[in-house]
């Protein structure tokens, strides 16, 4: 009893009123009686303050009595932690008078405690360790109360998703993928941003918090080997996201800048968000890079991925263009020149009973690249250039 301002007549009464007893010569008008109980169960102690047999002020307090604890732990901040986030966890136990922890097996190398006992500690993260993908640190907590112990194993999740680098990039094939997620992932030191200049162009992302900076926040990546068509088409659904497509001859070219964004997209239209790169030029065999983010200011969700096999002909939307070759006959090399392709296309040469003799990317040059013919036989050869989604015919006549 802390009561002031007296003088008054105190009363302690305790529901149910069996299972108790008032002990060491202490009652139930004792300013600080000690009750022994006799019985588990719940009981309701309270505290009347009468004055002339008029109450003027009440407390009560819960008293849970038993032969077995039940310890209940509670952390903060509550629920599963990203790995990006993971400083320290706040451990609150209950139930108990004494506590003791540790750290389960192996994870003590993920993890520390900032002290064994007491009802709060910290679970801290050593700044040495450094993860791939998702993992558990294991926890043991054991309360005591005179002759009464009760053991928790408690396991506290660590999200990081396995593409969250580039390195560990998913290898996905043509067609619809499972579902993915970018809930916790990060970015990576050296990671490319398309620019932010138009949510619905092909080779840019959304300004979505108007600052007019490149931002990119919560990226996964993927990777795919080219087909044969050299024609690819990357769509993605499941949440406002946005997608990159990048030509690299390996993941740390890309975190060093030697790269080439092939394809950007943040909405198809002004009232669609689902991201779609309509058409990219590939190298058959390549191996090419996905990078996909949250939009609309850092979402994390769940989405799935589709890349779509293009395959270019004569009746496709756009027709067949003839390039222009030059000397006609040659025998070393000729020169092809078409002033609507700049950059790289992909040649494809067949002789006339529609062998493929050649398939590599050419360097187009101001519209114009040369090429070797003296290993070539005599005769009439024809060959395609894929350039952007759109495909040029020509022919050679090797003398």
């Amino acid at each position: 009893d802390y009561s002031v301002f007296g003088p008054y007549n105190r009363k302690w009464t305790v529901i149910p009123g069996t299972g108790f007893e008032f002990a060491g010569g202490t009652s139930d008008t004792s300013a600080n009686p000690n009750i022994a109980f006799t019985a588990t169960g719940d009981y309701i102690v309270t505290l009347d303050l009468s004055v002339n047999g008029e109450v003027k002020s009440s407390e009560s307090l819960n008293i849970g009595v038993g032969n077995d604890l039940a310890i209940q732990v509670n952390n903060h901040p509550e629920g599963k932690q990203c790995d990006c986030d993971f400083d320290q966890i706040e451990l609150s136990a209950t139930g108990a008078i004494d506590y003791s922890w540790e750290i389960s097996g192996a994870d003590t190398l993920k993890a520390d405690l900032n002290q064994p006992t007491g009802d709060t500690v910290l679970l801290q993260r050593r700044n040495e360790y450094t993860a791939d993908q998702s993992y558990n640190i294991g926890v043991k907590v054991i309360g005591e109360m005179g002759t009464c112990s009760d053991t928790l194993l408690l396991s506290y999740e660590i999200l990081k998703p396995l593409n969250d680098n580039i390195a560990r990039a998913i290898l996905l094939n043509y067609g619809e993928s499972e579902v993915f997620t970018n809930i916790c992932a990060s970015i990576e030191d050296g990671e490319p941003i398309p620019p932010y200049t138009s949510c619905t162009g092909q080779l840019s992302w959304c300004d979505e918090y108007g600052t007019g900076l490149d931002i990119v926040e919560n990226s996964v990546w993927f990777k795919f080997v080219a087909s044969s068509t050299g024609l690819v088409s990357l769509s993605s659904t499941g949440f406002d996201n946005q997608i990159a497509l990048y030509e690299a001859d390996s993941y740390e070219d890309v975190l060093t800048g030697n790269y080439m964004l092939l394809g950007a997209n943040d909405d198809r239209t002004d009232n669609d968000p689902r991201p779609l790169i309509k058409s990219a030029t590939i190298i058959p065999g390549q191996t090419y890079w996905i990078q996909v983010d949250g939009s609309g200011g850092g979402l994390e969700e769940d989405f799935t991925l589709r890349i779509t096999e293009l395959i270019p002909t004569s009746s496709h939307e756009e027709p067949v263009e003839v390039v222009r070759v030059y000397p006609q006959p040659a025998n070393e090399s000729v020169t092809i020149q078409c002033d609507n392709i700049q950059g790289k296309a992909i040649l494809c040469l067949y002789n006339i009973i529609g062998d493929r003799l050649l398939n590599q990317v050419l360097e187009m040059e101001n519209g114009k690249a040369d090429i070797m013919i003296n290993t070539l036989q005599e005769g009439l050869y024809v060959f395609t250039l894929l350039h952007n989604g759109r495909q040029y015919m020509g022919r050679i006549l090797k003398q």
